[in-house]
């Protein structure tokens, strides 16, 4: 089951949308921003349900409203007014999204530079300039002039690859760019996530979980496999083995670890992000050494 949490009320969904059950909240315009500011985790709790995939909860929110227009249409105002006084969560909120969409454009780029970077390293093999390594430093090296004209067969060649070659590095720079934005973002607004796993680890399981508050609600087991949807998915149908980690692999704890050993460290990795999620959401405290301190110590004891 899923949760979705609205500004009037907490509903718990099936994956067909059906509402299993409810929390609406009181017409007490106080109530409601205190509620909002202070999620009931132990009502969602009681249900065994994890936030609601972004797919499913903008499809019930499109037609939720309409149920509950006449009920609470003329508190909207008052209540949209309280809560931005406390803008610190807005604030997080938004850059949260900020972080969401460079993630995605980070990830674009990385496609578009990898299918660049292959184009150029086939073409120059194809004309004999050699294994000169990946394509990212042919085409550094073209337009440094270390692999010239006369290294291809034909300079109409050279001319094409070289122009290919300024494209692919000045998508290299606005990627870096990107990169850069995410580094400072996160450790702007999510510190200890950041510290504990990487400025694009947590942008991209901010991206997957659909925000920092979702992220912070969620149990560390879904922290563990989040990216691994389509593996988990085969282990649910045909019971294939289930997946030990999802982007979290990514983290040098868990891909420079003999296999054996990575479930356990995945587990462990996970934890202190959820930890360090909530943290980041809920109080904004630096507890990045401590958190740090505990992940080493679990590492010495598992690799040991």
């Amino acid at each position: 089951m899923y949760f979705i949490e609205t500004w009037f009320g907490i509903f718990i969904v099936d994956s067909e949308l059906n509402v299993v059950d409810s929390k609406l909240y009181s017409e007490d315009v106080d109530e409601i921003v205190r509620l909002n500011r202070d999620f009931d985790w132990s009502y969602v709790k009681g249900f065994d349900a994890e936030p609601a995939p972004l797919d499913l909860e903008r499809e019930f929110r499109l037609n939720l409203w309409g149920r509950y227009e006449e009920r609470y249409r003329s508190l909207l105002h008052e209540v949209g007014h309280q809560v931005c006084e406390g803008d610190v969560e807005v604030s997080l909120e938004d850059r949260g999204e900020d972080v969401i969409r460079a993630v995605e454009t980070l990830d674009k780029f990385d496609k578009s530079i990898n299918l660049l970077g292959e184009s150029v390293k086939e073409w120059a093999l194809s004309h004999n300039v050699g294994d000169v390594g990946s394509g990212e430093e042919i085409a550094q090296d073209i337009l440094d002039g270390e692999i010239s004209e006369s290294s291809f067969k034909s300079s109409v060649v050279y001319q094409e690859v070289k122009r290919v070659s300024e494209q692919l590095m000045s998508l290299k720079m606005a990627r870096d760019s990107v990169l850069s934005y995410i580094e400072r973002e996160m450790m702007g607004f999510a510190p200890n996530l950041t510290k504990v796993c990487g400025p694009v680890i947590g942008g991209r399981l901010i991206s997957l979980a659909g925000g920092l508050k979702k992220l912070a609600l969620m149990p560390s087991g879904t922290i563990q496999v989040l990216g691994a949807e389509k593996a988990l998915f085969r282990h649910l149908k045909d019971g294939s083995e289930p997946p030990k980690h999802g982007v979290i692999f990514q983290h040098e704890l868990i891909r420079n670890t003999h296999w054996s050993k990575r479930g356990k460290l995945a587990r462990t990795l996970a934890s202190k992000i959820a930890l360090a999620s909530r943290i980041d959401y809920f109080s904004g405290e630096d507890k990045s050494k401590t958190l740090l301190e505990d992940l080493e110590k679990r590492k010495k004891e598992v690799l040991q």
